[in-house]
């Protein structure tokens, strides 16, 4: 579900706690985790998520947190409207999901980082199954991340490092670590394949996550 970590629908983000950074922590756990489902296969359930209003209040709850948000969020909004008036909206997001991340034939904006940090040569883009993915298999084992149900694809996905991330702030440790020596990397490089690639409702959430990385 898009939103709190442990919450149904998209509840608000604000989580009371014991100490100013423990709510900090907890704020950066949900906006990650809201994060790593809007980058997931939009199935029905993320869809409808998307397309009911949940996501839109979720915006607003961390742009009224975070200034820095405000803008970012009102175009993702402003693009989730125009996708709600679409005859099909949620085949149209499976469609642009399907063309910018998993095929079939060529991707506009494939989402693992090992493609974008390890290449064969500087002509090309990296290849899967790398030394990245040993190395994250290693790390989630470490900290004792279980990969969640649903979450099909390598460990290097851009949607299971960002649940990995809010893992990390939910259970109290550096968060900051993870993000300077793997997201923070390549995503950036990410975002901007997704932003080239056309406008739409995802080039919006790509530009709503670049804004995340900078909090």
């Amino acid at each position: 579900t898009v939103g709190g970590g442990d919450s149904a629908g998209c509840r608000s983000i604000w989580h009371p706690a014991h100490s100013e950074e423990a709510v900090v922590d907890r704020i950066m756990g949900d906006i990650y985790n809201m994060l790593s489902q809007l980058f997931m296969y939009p199935e029905e359930e993320i869809a409808g998520l998307i397309l009911n209003g949940h996501l839109a209040t979720a915006l607003d709850e961390t742009a009224g947190i975070f200034p820095s948000l405000v803008a970012p969020a009102e175009r993702l909004k402003s693009e989730t409207v125009i996708l709600t008036k679409q005859s099909d909206p949620a085949t149209e997001l499976e469609v642009e999901y399907s063309q910018l991340f998993v095929g079939p034939g060529h991707l506009l904006a494939p989402f693992n980082e090992s493609i974008y940090i390890e290449p064969v040569n500087p002509m090309q883009k990296g290849l899967l199954m790398g030394d990245t993915v040993t190395e994250l298999k290693e790390l989630y084992n470490k900290h004792g991340f279980g990969v969640p149900e649903g979450f099909t694809d390598l460990p290097d996905a851009i949607y299971v490092e960002l649940a990995f991330t809010a893992y990390l702030f939910y259970t109290g440790k550096n968060a900051g670590d993870f993000l300077n020596s793997h997201l923070k990397k390549w995503s950036g490089d990410f975002f901007e394949a997704v932003k080239n690639a056309g406008s739409g409702f995802y080039a919006a959430l790509a530009g709503y996550a670049a804004a995340v990385m900078e909090l």
